[in-house]
């Protein structure tokens, strides 16, 4: 019952033992929603960010209802290399912003460990570089029509929603 009030903002469930010599009621009421749940779960952990990121978009049909909703929320622990394990190494969907590739979000190589999260630019074959080249065009292009129907703000607002981006 606990990861439905964390996922379901407003929420309140109270279960109730009314059993006699056994009576107990607990409450789960989460109002930050999933931004609760991820410091729920990095509790006893170091963070890298000292606040969850969060996003929250919707968009409203015709009759101006919301059609449909998203939220995201997370925030990177040095948990599991400080245990002991391995550095996390991925392709990962992660913002970039270089010399070569702008405002985009791709699949990077991307290691996750102890000292933070750390992107590493692909090289290949001229073939396999001209291929990725083609890739970031069409996201580009993907990016640039989701920021036209309104679901992302423009490129210069994005720090507003995340002073880590620049």
């Amino acid at each position: 019952f606990r990861e439905i009030a964390f996922l379901n903002k407003g929420l309140v469930i109270t279960l109730e033992d009314k059993r006699e010599g056994q009576e107990k009621s607990e409450r789960f009421e989460f109002k930050g929603g999933i931004v609760e749940f991820v410091d729920y779960l990095n509790k006893n952990r170091e963070t890298i960010l000292s606040e969850p990121v969060y996003f929250n978009k919707f968009n409203r049909n015709s009759k101006g209802d919301i059609e449909n909703e998203v939220e995201v929320c997370f925030q990177f622990n040095d948990g599991y290399a400080d245990m002991g394990g391995k550095p996390f190494t991925w392709p990962a969907g992660c913002y970039v912003n270089n010399d070569h590739f702008q405002h985009i979000m791709m699949a990077m190589e991307t290691t996750i460990d102890a000292n933070g999260v750390t992107v590493r630019e692909p090289k290949g074959t001229p073939a396999e570089e001209a291929a990725l080249e083609e890739s970031y065009k069409h996201l580009c292009h993907l990016r640039d029509e989701v920021i036209e129907m309104g679901v992302l703000p423009a490129i210069d607002k994005w720090h507003d929603l995340n002073p880590n981006i620049r």
